[in-house]
């Protein structure tokens, strides 16, 4: 009884909590591309785009609120970029002509394609078909945990909402089904289906490509369980169909594959993004820490909860258990770390992130399942304890962010990192698209090796940002062509280095 009304709640939060997204339901990051994309693939059965297309829409959603104007306000722009692609400027548009002369979004259109029949029922309202997805991929994930986890499935869903979730049920983008894929991969393949975590990571991973290192995870596991069965999930037993294993695992693969054949068909090339966007240059270790530790974006801002249930896992996961869990960690943590590498490459490393960067957000999902794993392990009172806590802490994030993370913007920093800047300026020395974004309050690529970004308090410059290569100083702070000198000097990433105030100014070299 208590079960059945526990679900009924949780089904009434969650019917208002969509609600919620609904209303505060905007096109954000990318999220024009897959709305064409997605009204071409109703209009015509096609994901090429065109100005009919362009013109229906812009008829039929005018009014869809876009960062301060509307969808209406969008399409006369978008009209003009299909009809000069090459006047556009870099970076402007993620609409690229293809080799026949039609227009396709450069992200794989499967996203946009699994919206489609919520759009046939909204079609004055795109937005909310994606966040709708949103909506229906989370509640995938309830099912999925009620079948593994049977006799209390409520607490770990609500820990998968707040860790993240919730900020990106709105997004326009795949993040939200790339969790959830994830997350039940992640679990699938604990169980022992590799096939099935192989089958959901290639379906994430035709949208996040990084989500392919997944796969050979999966095999190592799955080949581990075979001589450590202790590490398999209690109360679940290995597939033993290699048949059914190997379809579903060849189904992932075809999956993952799918974008890099459709963009070398229609662009000529495996990957527009990885061309026009990506720069394995800047993989570095810096970055790395970034993804954890960065006070504006990284998982310590976003999901310290789900941090705070691994600290617990450790202390509280009975000892007979504990190498077993402590090994299902380790093996979370490299998938984690093999999926973070490629990520890495973006130029924008200031991502347009709710609260963390979208790759935090999803990348903390094996985490997750190690988590739900330690409270599986754990005594029904032990476990408990470790998802409350994590829930409560996570609990207490979204009231200072919001819970859809609508205090916060990625062109603003976080009231970590503006305490840091203000108190401990020589401390906090971020990634330079970071910061530059932050500041200027406006996204840049790349960065003008030319360009300073000044963070001031009270009016007064504190911590100045330049590349190596340029001396000279912001105008005003000193004479013409005069060389710029900083108290403290943190060299960054690539050249970038933090100059710190007091300031003072020299003869130009």
């Amino acid at each position: 009884m208590l079960h059945r009304v526990g679900a009924i709640v949780l089904g009434l939060c969650f019917v208002a909590l969509g609600a919620l997204v609904l209303s505060d339901s905007s096109l954000s990051g990318d999220g024009y591309e897959y709305v064409l994309t997605m009204h071409a693939l109703w209009q015509h059965g096609s994901p090429n785009i065109t100005p009919a297309d362009v013109e229906s829409l812009r008829q039929g959603a005018a009014k869809v609120p876009f960062y301060g104007a509307t969808l209406g306000d969008l399409m006369p722009i978008i009209q003009e970029h299909l009809r000069a692609p090459h006047l556009s400027p870099a970076f402007a548009y993620t609409i690229y002509p293809g080799l026949n002369g039609q227009f396709y979004g450069i992200h794989f259109g499967l996203y946009s394609l699994l919206a489609v029949p919520l759009y046939a029922l909204l079609p004055a309202f795109p937005h909310y078909a994606l966040s709708l997805l949103n909506l229906a991929c989370s509640a995938a994930v309830y099912f999925y945990l009620r079948r593994v986890l049977p006799e209390r499935p409520v607490l770990p869903f609500v820990l998968f909402m707040v860790s993240g979730t919730t900020f990106y049920l709105h997004w326009m983008g795949p993040e939200v089904l790339t969790a959830s894929c994830l997350l039940v991969a992640s679990i699938a393949l604990l169980r022992g289906q590799a096939g099935l975590a192989i089958l959901l990571a290639g379906v994430a991973a035709s949208q996040n490509p990084p989500l392919v290192m997944m796969m050979p995870v999966a095999l190592a596991y799955r080949f581990m369980l075979h001589k450590y069965p202790q590490l398999l999930w209690p109360g679940s037993t290995a597939s033993s169909s290699l048949g059914s294993e190997l379809l579903l695992a060849g189904l992932g693969l075809l999956f993952a594959l799918a974008p890099f054949a459709f963009s070398q068909y229609v662009f000529g090339v495996p990957s527009v993004i990885a061309r026009d966007f990506n720069d394995a240059g800047l993989i570095s270790a810096a970055r790395l820490a970034s993804l954890f530790f960065d006070l504006n974006q990284g998982m310590l801002i976003g999901v310290p909860g789900l941090l705070l249930t691994l600290v617990l896992g450790v202390l509280l996961v009975p000892a007979q258990a504990k190498r077993a869990w402590l090994t299902v960690l380790a093996v979370a943590s490299a998938a984690l770390l093999l999926m973070a590498v490629p990520t890495l490459s973006a130029l924008n490393w200031n991502s347009g992130g709710v609260v963390m960067t979208r790759y935090s957000y999803w990348l903390g999902m094996p985490l997750l399942a190690a988590s739900l794993l330690a409270a599986r392990l754990s005594t029904p009172r032990r476990g408990t304890l470790i998802l409350l806590s994590g829930v409560a802490l996570q609990a207490l994030l979204l009231v200072s962010t919001g819970l859809l993370g609508g205090k916060t913007i990625f062109i603003e920093h976080s009231l970590p990192a503006r305490v840091a800047l203000t108190h401990f300026p020589t401390l906090y020395n971020p990634e330079p698209e970071i910061f530059h974004a932050r500041n200027q309050r406006h996204v840049t690529l790349p960065l003008p090796l030319e360009g300073f970004s000044v963070f001031a308090v009270d009016g007064q410059p504190r911590k100045i940002m330049r590349h190596g290569s340029n001396q000279l100083a912001p105008a005003g702070l000193c004479p013409a062509g005069g060389r710029l000198m900083g108290a403290d000097v943190r060299v960054g990433s690539r050249g970038w280095e933090y100059l710190h105030a007091p300031f003072t100014c020299g003869k130009a070299q």
